[in-house]
């Protein structure tokens, strides 16, 4: 998790207590829900991510991170219909509360080797075992796969795929390091 497992900073005076930290798992798609909530917008429905206010204003107990489910897509599959080095977008991995199942692991994403499908997948505890470094035991946690599975397929099957997801070309769709930019060297400055 240590490119995901990021700090993140609220401040919202008199709404949330200065100085509180949780350890509960939340992400960026949570942010547009939580704003709408908190704004009093209505919130639609099929967002991808969820109201964490609970957890920004100290109701961890109204939260339930336990089962949190939040799925990490990646693309760089060896097979795909995409072009290179897009290849195939597939989830890599399934994370239900704290513990992670990888069914896609690879030495880094646009490197050459191929991918390693795991079935059984690979299982962690990312609270007790944050640089996923021990799998479990498989076997233990047979329920929880068959559950991730099904979520698995649910989730895919929610998805529109008219269009392939994240590889928008239009330039005004690139992010700003990717746009080409000069800056006068000193000399020229004069």
């Amino acid at each position: 998790e240590a490119n995901l497992r990021m700090p993140a900073f609220a401040r919202f005076p008199g709404k949330i207590q200065a100085g509180t930290t949780t350890n509960a798992s939340v992400s960026t798609l949570d942010v547009f829900p939580t704003l709408l909530n908190l704004t009093g917008a209505p919130v639609p429905t099929g967002l991808d991510g969820i109201d964490i206010s609970p957890v920004l204003f100290g109701h961890e107990d109204k939260y339930d991170g336990n089962n949190r489910v939040l799925f990490f897509w990646r693309d760089g599959f060896s097979e795909g219909s995409l072009p290179a080095p897009f290849g195939r977008m597939d989830i890599a991995a399934v994370k239900v509360g704290h513990i992670k199942a990888w069914y896609y692991t690879k030495s880094a994403h646009y490197n050459d080797d191929p991918e390693v499908h795991h079935d059984p997948p690979l299982l962690f505890d990312t609270q007790a075992d944050p640089a996923e470094a021990n799998p479990l035991n498989p076997n233990e946690y047979t329920e929880l796969i068959a559950r991730i599975e099904k979520l698995v397929k649910e989730h895919k099957e929610s998805i529109d795929w008219t269009y392939p997801l994240a590889l928008a070309k239009d330039p005004e769709y690139r992010p700003c390091a990717c746009l080409l930019y000069t800056s006068p060297s000193p000399r020229d400055r004069g």
